[in-house]
């Protein structure tokens, strides 16, 4: 699943608004209790579950709108990662306070986004007006980790594979003989590298990059040789190129702790805090 960076989002939200269910021509905050944090609040209903941490993913109804411009419709569940909070008030803060079965209004303070040089050059200056408020309206429905959202994939896609005492998941494909791999060894591979909704990153293969929208003629496609325990890679490649042998073609299901963690992968895309599928075929061990 990827992650949502909601402010990246305004821009285009506001912009694709025109047209839309028209609201008060400003939010009122009646009742609302500003937080230390910088944004204000208002609590409709509190639920009894738990409060969420930064990496975790929360199921929530979601309704956005900047004064007589609704930004995002709560027509539907959406589903999303929480990263730390890039700017005093920012939504993410107060997320991070509420519980499961939550319900509240959020103001987001525009003074506060737009004292983010990041937004600034990003152009929400010309979209807002000062002191004035970005309203949002959240029913919080679900709070869960990463490994809950393996667990819940591997159940759905291999019901049967249980995690490695590694920290992941392998199904095999294939299966090779002879000795396994070693710190030292290199071995020469096959990969291609995917998140959980099927999102393409990477891959040695050029007919798949070129399928996939990621193709990059500067690549020079085909197997690579990899050196087991190069401190250099993710810790999950560690982990696993000694559970392999010559001829293993496995698909391995990675959380982020093991891959990319907290910062992602920007260089292929990868989101913070993002599980991600790795299929490796052994082809040679020496």
């Amino acid at each position: 699943m990827k992650s949502i960076n909601i402010w990246w989002l305004i821009g285009a939200l506001f912009l694709g608004s025109c047209g839309s269910k028209k609201e008060s021509a400003r939010p009122k905050d009646d009742g609302f209790r500003a937080d230390e944090s910088g944004y204000k609040i208002k609590i409709h209903r509190k639920g009894n579950g738990k409060s969420p941490q930064v990496g975790d993913l929360i199921q929530l109804v979601w309704k956005q709108s900047y004064q007589d411009s609704v930004m995002r419709n709560a027509n539907e569940e959406l589903t999303i990662q929480l990263t730390n909070p890039e700017f005093h008030g920012d939504l993410f803060q107060a997320l991070l306070g509420l519980k499961e079965g939550d319900s509240a209004t959020i103001l987001v303070p525009i003074d506060s986004l737009l004292s983010s040089e990041k937004y600034r050059k990003a152009g929400l200056a010309k979209l807002f007006k000062p002191k004035t408020f970005i309203r949002n309206e959240v029913v919080i429905h679900r709070i869960y980790n990463e490994d809950q959202l393996l667990a819940d994939t591997m159940k759905l896609r291999h019901p049967d594979v249980a995690m490695d005492p590694q920290g992941f998941y392998v199904v095999y494909l294939k299966k090779g003989s002879g000795p396994f791999a070693k710190m030292g060894n290199k071995i020469k591979v096959k990969q291609v590298g995917s998140m959980l909704d099927g999102t393409l990153f990477s891959t040695t293969d050029a007919v798949i990059a070129k399928d996939g929208g990621i193709f990059n003629p500067a690549i020079e496609y085909g197997p690579i040789e990899l050196e087991v325990g190069n401190k250099n890679y993710p810790p999950g490649w560690n982990r696993l190129f000694p559970l392999l042998r010559k001829g293993d073609r496995v698909q391995v299901y990675f959380p982020s702790y093991l891959m990319f963690g907290p910062k992602g992968e920007p260089f292929y895309g990868v989101p913070p805090f993002t599980s991600v599928i790795y299929e490796f075929e052994i082809l040679d061990l020496r």
